[in-house]
């Protein structure tokens, strides 16, 4: 779980179990064991980070939609008067998902990643069982010569011609 220094700062002065809060949350959806704090940034590095990001995700559509939905619409607004862009994004519903996103993107190379629950086999004893390495080539992945020397085979050899005496 990733929140913004600036946000966390905020809640420690006024709403000190908002953090509270969001670590119970956290736990109780078992989205991992940690919260880490995102440095404060520029919106546009975060912007960058994002779109360099996006390019390597993958979205499940079900699950997230309304993310997808937001990432979608996070736009500025358009300055009518000056006829520019403004500096800031829009402020509204989509911003809330996106700079969630951002949050991740300016952070997901310093999260070490949590070790996969292991799902083999077990022994009766309830042990792990780890499956062993493979010592032997399927047919396809060995060599002519290989294959001889593994069946003993004598084809494509000149047969030795035994001479009776």
């Amino acid at each position: 779980m990733i929140c913004e220094k600036q946000e966390v700062d905020r809640s420690l002065s006024k709403f000190a179990p908002r953090i509270e809060q969001m670590l119970r949350e956290v736990q109780k959806r078992r989205l991992g064991k940690s919260v880490a704090m995102v440095p404060q940034h520029m919106v546009d590095d975060g912007i960058n980070a994002t779109r360099q990001l996006l390019g390597i995700c993958q979205f499940d559509a079900g699950p997230c939609a309304e993310g997808i939905k937001a990432l979608k619409n996070y736009r500025k607004d358009w300055d009518g008067e000056r006829g520019v862009w403004k500096d800031r994004p829009r402020h509204d519903s989509a911003s809330h998902g996106a700079d969630a996103f951002r949050s991740l993107a300016m952070t997901y190379r310093d999260i070490p990643v949590e070790a996969k629950p292991y799902d083999g086999p077990y022994d009766p004893l309830g042990d792990p069982i780890e499956p062993k390495p493979r010592t032997w080539k399927y047919l396809a992945e060995m060599t002519y010569d290989e294959f001889h020397r593994e069946t003993g085979s004598e084809i494509g050899k000149r047969a030795r011609r035994r001479v009776w005496v």
